[in-house]
């Protein structure tokens, strides 16, 4: 990924996205390379691999396509994956590594450092998602202020999306702000409850 944007994500203004794109590779082999073990150990089927596989591709490719569209060159999705499926990846993933992780630094199979960087890496690309990078609403648009068209729909489900995120993340600034701008827009967390739901 020649040319790289500076930053992956503004809240991780010294990673670059090229580093993300590293650490997804490095994930999607440590797949290829674990899955036919645990299948084999029958601690997993060829299903869930599958679906562990696919989702760790369509990371890899989501990559390549941020950088074209930060580069003002789009491309089309290849993969079938849906944002909400790659987004809540990333959470799982990241939450086993929150458990994991301590145990492979205290065995001296992780140097703290490659930890910190491999959870920073696929922080950032899950904080990419959640700015809105594929998302659609339950009506296929998307916000104004992402580029689509007016719906208040998009907007309200949007959100909606937004207002958990910032729960989740403990960011009470951006919750205050998604809180006012629900206000303003005469919406409210349970006027456009259901797609919380299904997109997280």
């Amino acid at each position: 990924m020649t040319g790289d944007i500076p930053f992956a994500h503004a809240s991780q203004p010294d990673l670059p996205l090229a580093a993300v794109r590293r650490e997804v590779e490095r994930e999607l082999a440590e797949r290829l390379r674990l899955y036919p073990q645990r299948i084999g150990a029958g601690r997993m089927t060829p299903e869930d691999a599958d679906r562990g596989t696919a989702i760790a591709r369509a990371w890899l490719e989501d990559c390549e396509r941020i950088h074209h569209v930060r580069q003002g060159t789009p491309r089309a999705r290849q993969h079938n994956v849906a944002w909400a499926v790659r987004r809540q990846a990333l959470v799982r993933e990241l939450e086993l590594r929150a458990r994991s992780y301590p145990r492979m630094v205290a065995d001296g199979r992780l140097h703290q450092a490659d930890a910190d960087a491999r959870t920073n890496a696929l922080t950032a690309l899950r904080r990419i998602y959640e700015d809105g990078f594929d998302w659609t609403a339950s009506n296929g648009a998307r916000p104004a202020f992402y580029g689509g068209e007016p719906s208040t729909i998009a907007r309200g489900e949007w959100l909606q999306l937004q207002l958990a995120f910032a729960l989740d993340r403990g960011d009470a600034n951006w919750e205050r702000i998604v809180r006012d701008l629900l206000h303003h827009a005469g919406l409210t967390p349970a006027a456009v409850g259901g797609q919380q739901e299904m997109a997280l």
